[in-house]
């Protein structure tokens, strides 16, 4: 099952972000639902604040594993950042790093795609086509 979704390079694109990939997924008492929304949400952020482009979501997801992909117009790569003791931010792409299965990132059209995967047991709630 894939969907997909663009959302403006606003401050209230990560929250929709999250409910978009939330209602395709379901399952919110899912251990792996949990990271999942809290990395689409940590990648859309990123996006908002580095890139201030449209964001496009992608989720393929066959109940095996769950991919996320997060797709703007800056080409620049993410890097993570060492950690800084107190620090409010930064902490974005360590959390990916931690907690998926697999993420990466690549050149695209002119922008870049930042991904991450996911194993997951559970099936997708809901048949969702491209534009959600």
């Amino acid at each position: 099952m894939e969907a997909n979704r663009s959302f403006p390079a606003d401050v209230t694109s990560p929250r929709a972000a999250r409910q978009f990939v939330g209602s395709v997924i379901g399952h919110p008492e899912d251990e792996s639902t949990q990271m999942a929304l809290v990395l689409t949400s940590e990648l859309v952020t990123n996006a908002v604040l580095h890139a201030r482009t449209e964001v496009d979501v992608r989720i393929e997801f066959d109940g095996g594993c769950l991919r996320v992909e997060v797709t703007d117009g800056d080409p620049r790569l993410p890097a993570a950042v060492p950690q800084r003791p107190g620090a409010l931010d930064g902490r974005g792409l360590f959390l990916v790093e931690q907690l998926a299965s697999k993420w990466g990132s690549d050149r695209r059209n002119g922008g870049k795609v930042v991904w991450f995967t996911l194993a997951t047991g559970a099936e997708p709630r809901a048949k969702v086509g491209a534009g959600g």
